[in-house]
């Protein structure tokens, strides 16, 4: 936004300067430029409204990952779901906490799914692709790439 009011306060300047066939001076043209009004539309994001916005996001981020970082400390000491709903829920909004135990759930359904799908492929390894396309859709399985042991080449 800078940069086109630079550019329009130089093309009044040159349009004072030389519109007129050169008559004028550098001040008296200075003094003739009136800035237009700002283009920035109503209700359009300032800079400052968007720093303020990232600084409230990143306070968002903070409040959660210390949350979760609680959570993850009542788990590893043996607590359960009802623990790590009351951690976030006294510290969170409840649609954030909704929303992350939500995801929390769904990992721990993705991860039983991937441990349940191992335990058929060793089981029996000639039927491994069979087994894929049986317990995972189409669009999942691209992302079980991430969860196989590497296989060395030599």
């Amino acid at each position: 936004m800078r940069l086109v009011l630079a550019i329009a306060a130089i093309a009044a300047i040159v349009i004072a300067l030389w519109g007129d066939g050169g008559t004028r001076s550098v001040p008296a043209a200075v003094a003739a430029f009136k800035p237009a009004a700002s283009p920035v539309r109503a209700g359009a994001a300032t800079p400052a409204a968007g720093a303020t916005a990232a600084a409230a996001a990143a306070e968002t981020a903070a409040s959660i990952h210390s949350v979760e970082v609680q959570v993850r400390q009542a788990r590893l000491s043996g607590r359960g779901e009802n623990e790590a709903h009351r951690l976030r829920a006294a510290q969170l909004p409840a649609a954030q906490a909704i929303e992350l135990a939500a995801m929390e759930a769904a990992e721990s359904e993705w991860q039983r799914r991937v441990k349940a799908l191992r335990s058929a492929c060793e089981t029996r390894a000639s039927d491994c692709a069979g087994e894929r396309s049986r317990r995972f859709t189409a669009e999942e399985l691209p992302l079980l790439g991430s969860y196989e042991a590497p296989t060395l080449r030599q």
